[in-house]
């Protein structure tokens, strides 16, 4: 027991945490049967709670599609982060989800290591009486053990995952596309992402799709004319005058406000005690979120 790995807590902002916390957890199960045999009343009631088959398909589930998703987890909370390259590493795991999905021998594999493991414990595999009205669960028309929680955990569950991803990550790809703007990318500008680039930001340009192409040329112009080329938007933003560019300008400035990485926010919450501090503890979570 010495030599094995500590159970690690979820963290509530970082999910790259939470999927090494799960795999130590589903490493380890094991080890609780142990701790039972030695008499360790905590670790006896832990048992009762988890010796069940929907725990233990669900708790390799999770491990397994976590895992998937981790590198992009990890390469969205870094400080210094390309939105353009994390589009890109989304669209590739967003991809590996739906060949997941749709390839019997991953569930097959899955469930028959959820099955291996319960039966270390003398568990059988088992799913929920099916009801001809049932509103407070799901209830597929399925009949095997398998088909229930493929239909009802994994698929749900990666569905799940990908429309996140779209929605948050590849739902501003098109806003992500003004990063070929800075100096140091507008060799990989083309003609014909500029209608993308115009479109994502037409609410707030001050001048119409003409003058916004005419202004990209006297833009390639000028950057082509020095060897130093800013790299950061930031940067480019000083250097760039908004009488003579205003639609690069406000494309910029605007492309400037939307996070790329999720670590300024979740540091946030590791400064939280400076906020909310003994002293304030009546404060209620709906007043301290607003």
């Amino acid at each position: 027991m010495n030599q094995r790995t500590k159970l690690r807590t979820l963290c509530k902002t970082r999910w790259s945490s939470r999927a090494d916390a799960i795999e130590t957890f589903k490493n380890e199960f094991p080890a609780l049967k142990t701790l039972q045999a030695d008499a360790d009343e905590k670790a006896g009631q832990y048992l009762a709670a988890i010796l069940r088959f929907k725990f233990i398909i669900a708790l390799l589930v999770t491990e397994h599609i976590l895992s998937s998703t981790d590198p992009l987890t990890n390469l969205l909370q870094k400080q210094v982060n390309d939105s353009l390259h994390a589009v890109c590493e989304t669209r590739v795991v967003i991809k590996l989800c739906n060949d997941e999905r749709a390839d019997q021998y991953v569930w097959d594999a899955l469930y028959d290591k959820a099955v291996d493991v319960s039966a270390d414990f003398d568990i059988q595999p088992s799913m929920p009486r099916r009801a001809g009205r049932q509103q407070n669960r799901a209830n597929p028309d399925v009949q095997t053990v398998s088909d229930y929680y493929r239909v009802t955990l994994y698929n749900v569950f990666l569905d799940h995952l990908v429309q996140e991803m779209e929605t948050r990550i590849l739902g501003n790809e098109d806003r992500y596309c003004a990063q070929h703007l800075l100096p140091s990318k507008l060799a990989d500008l083309r003609d014909n992402i500029l209608p993308t680039i115009y479109a994502a930001f037409a609410p707030d340009l001050p001048q119409t799709y003409e003058t916004f192409k005419s202004e990209i040329a006297r833009w390639r112009v000028r950057w082509s004319m020095t060897d130093i080329k800013a790299s950061r938007l930031h940067d480019t933003l000083q250097q760039t005058c908004k009488d003579l560019f205003p639609c690069i300008c406000t494309s910029i400035g605007v492309l400037l406000t939307m996070p790329p990485t999720s670590a300024t926010c979740e540091r946030s919450f590791s400064g939280m005690k400076r906020i909310k501090n003994y002293l304030q503890t009546t404060m209620t979570s709906d007043r301290l979120s607003s």
